[in-house]
């Protein structure tokens, strides 16, 4: 047999001996930790940077324990002595939609392991009296908003409010339950219609029932997934406008 291959052999086999003897709570209870360094950063309702990180924590959940800490003056963060585990990681900041993450991994060792974590202000409008319409074949929502923000459509990204309407064809609609979903940008000042042909997509066909509800949202709004009920959650939603529906011609 080569040396090298006997070596390695007897390597194995001793470790294999030394594990065998061990009693298997002591295997388990290894309880390896890790460090965690990271960055959040935060943005206005129109979804530009700023640097408005007072009163931002950062949470790791295991259903066990919630680990917590603040970000400094930069948006920096440090978590250390951290158990080794899956964990729900989410950064939090009041009128924020939440920076969240379902099953994050933590393997623990030496070496830090970087995060980082988005959040966007969450927008003061209303959008009322939502209704649908037939124009050309083609589906369109109309409606009144109602902000006291200052507007610039011109500058890139613009300075504009935006909303989010869900489709459904239940009779009550929502962010939890829809088909399908889109952002427009309002590009008016407070008080203007709101004009905007929907996305469909393939679920609808002609006769059947749709259901649509919007929220106002960030103009760069974001969204992560929902293991559990198997949809894309989008965290900077405001107050939802009544239910408007129509049938597909």
């Amino acid at each position: 047999m080569d040396s090298g291959i006997t070596i390695r052999f007897f390597r194995l086999f001793v470790l294999l001996t030394m594990v065998s003897g061990c009693d298997k709570e002591q295997i388990i209870t290894l309880n390896l930790k890790g460090t965690i360094k990271g960055e959040v950063s935060v943005q206005d309702v129109f979804g530009w940077y700023t640097a408005d990180f007072q009163g931002i924590s950062v949470q790791l959940d295991n259903s066990n324990q919630i680990i917590s800490t603040s970000v400094d003056e930069t948006g920096h963060f440090v978590l250390e002595e951290i158990p080794s585990g899956t964990y729900e990681r989410s950064a939090i900041k009041e009128g924020f939609g939440s920076g969240f993450y379902q099953n994050f991994q933590l393997v623990g060792g030496d070496q830090p392991i970087y995060l980082w974590f988005s959040l966007r202000e969450i927008p003061e409008m209303t959008i009322e009296h939502i209704s649908l319409e037939i124009i050309e074949g083609e589906v369109y929502l109309t409606g009144t908003v109602d902000h006291d923000y200052i507007i610039d459509p011109d500058v890139s990204p613009p300075r504009v409010p935006a909303f989010r309407y869900f489709v459904s064809k239940s009779e009550d609609p929502s962010w939890e339950d829809y088909l399908d979903t889109q952002i427009d940008l309002l590009k008016r000042i407070s008080g203007w219609q709101i004009y905007s042909e929907l996305y469909l997509g393939y679920h609808f066909s002609s006769g059947e029932k749709l259901f649509v509800i919007a929220y106002p949202c960030n103009n760069s709004d974001g969204s992560y997934y929902n293991f559990e009920s198997k949809q894309y959650v989008y965290p900077t939603l405001g107050e939802s406008s009544n239910v408007a529906s129509i049938i597909i011609p």
